[in-house]
């Protein structure tokens, strides 16, 4: 087969299928920043990113114990029935804010930052995603991590893994505010023996990955930006908690804080309480109440989702091939096999500790989230901020609920919406834009 060919920079006549425009002086690098303030459970602190002349592709947090006192080690290494132990870190804060020239662009929260991690991510990707924060399917991970001085790698679904913008000017500043929960809630305890005195210390790092430009491509973007502002698109998360109480069997709920173009959004049903009995306590990031089906209305009452309530099953078994990109529906099927199940009077449950005393530690591992997406590509938009389709939520549409039975404890309804938006870039500032 004959190939067009094309002369490179090198003066090479080579395949047009080999030649990359890809500037010889750009280089992509991971850049290490401390915090600037000491990071610590219950505390806020901050990381200043200050590299110019780059575009910022990546950025995690990588956390690790320090000084861990209290709780038993198995110098063997291979009982998995030790406590306490940590949960993995998508849960070990309460939100992060992204912040550029002193305006806040972004936030990202707990629960929103682990499902997409979960489902706009190929498998392979997402499995290494998951064994760096802990693994949400493997506490003895967990434990390992939290005794033998293991890095913890929290991943940040941020706009720059979308855009990829530029930081040019000194105005383009980038501040990661970051506020960490409290210890008490991130630990796994013994449910036989109680809570043995455990405390810790904690460091963390800003990793981020880059692509420095070169002088000549840098100087090109800043004659370019000088010239004409830029625009990058991302989704914006929109968020909004319902409270309901225990004994109904559905529930209506309004979203008046959602308003924009919703290409897709998310919602996750957990306890109040963080001493339930269905979902133990430090489970509740990753593991939530089952529907068996649910609706969206718009501001007249009108069914937009496809004009009858979608059952759950349909939702796991058959529109997240297309909603999603990875296999987390049938996270809890894998779960089966390895035979970590009892029975319940709502749901299957399993303990992450032992199989030999399933009484204890209860777990729920369902993946029970609910998305809906308006897209007609979800996973590119989620990933390149591409538009393929969106609803404009005016702040009264309607999300309905019905569950398997009523429920046997209040609930929150937690809903995460994603919404275009852009931040444009000049010389001399950065600011969002709802679309």
């Amino acid at each position: 087969m004959a190939f067009q060919r094309v002369i490179d920079s090198k003066g090479l006549n080579i395949p047009e299928y080999q030649f990359s425009s890809f500037a010889e002086n750009v280089k992509n690098e991971t850049v290490i920043i401390p915090s600037t303030s000491q990071v610590a459970f219950g505390g806020y602190s901050t990381f200043d990113f200050r590299e110019k002349s780059l575009l910022l592709n990546d950025v995690v947090l990588q956390f690790q114990l320090q000084n861990v006192t209290g709780g038993t080690k198995n110098t063997s290494g291979s009982d998995p029935n030790m406590y306490p132990r940590m949960i993995p870190c998508f849960a070990w804060f309460t939100r992060i804010e992204i912040v550029q020239n002193n305006n806040i662009i972004d936030t990202i929260y707990p629960v929103a930052n682990f499902l997409l991690h979960q489902m706009f991510v190929a498998d392979e990707q997402r499995k290494l995603l998951n064994y760096g924060a802990g693994n949400y399917l493997d506490s003895v991970n967990c434990y390992y991590k939290t005794f033998y001085g293991d890095y913890w790698y929290l991943p940040l679904w941020s706009y720059f893994k979308t855009s990829h913008m530029p930081m040019l000017y000194p105005k383009d500043d980038l501040q990661i505010r970051l506020y960490m929960d409290n210890l008490s809630n991130l630990v796994i305890t013994d449910p036989a023996s109680g809570t043995p005195a455990f405390n810790a210390s904690l460091s963390c790092n800003l990793i981020c990955n880059v692509t420095r430009l070169g002088q000549d491509v840098n100087l090109y973007r800043l004659q370019s930006l000088n010239r004409k502002i830029e625009h990058y698109k991302f989704l914006e998360l929109r968020y909004a908690t319902y409270a309901i109480s225990a004994g109904v069997n559905s529930t209506n709920v309004v979203m008046n804080a959602i308003t924009g173009n919703v290409v897709y959004l998310l919602a996750v049903v957990r306890p109040q309480s963080k001493t339930s009995t269905y979902i133990a306590g430090p489970a509740q990031p990753f593991y939530y109440y089952p529907v068996l089906n649910f609706s969206i209305l718009d501001s007249t009452s009108t069914n937009i989702t496809g004009g009858q309530p979608i059952p759950l099953s349909l939702l796991k078994q058959f529109l997240s091939r297309k909603f999603i990109a990875s296999s987390y529906y049938s996270d809890n099927y894998a779960l089966a096999q390895s035979g970590l199940y009892i029975s319940s009077s709502w749901f299957p449950s399993f303990t992450p500790t032992t199989t030999a005393n399933p009484s204890t530690g209860v777990f729920t591992p369902f993946s029970n989230a609910i998305i809906y997406a308006f897209a007609d590509n979800p996973v590119d938009a989620a990933n390149s901020g591409t538009s393929s389709g969106a609803f404009r939520f005016q702040g009264s549409e309607q999300l309905q609920l019905q569950f398997q039975s009523a429920l046997p404890e209040g609930v929150n309804i937690d809903i995460y919406a994603f919404v275009e938006s852009v931040v444009e870039v000049s010389p001399t500032y950065v600011k969002k834009i709802n679309l």
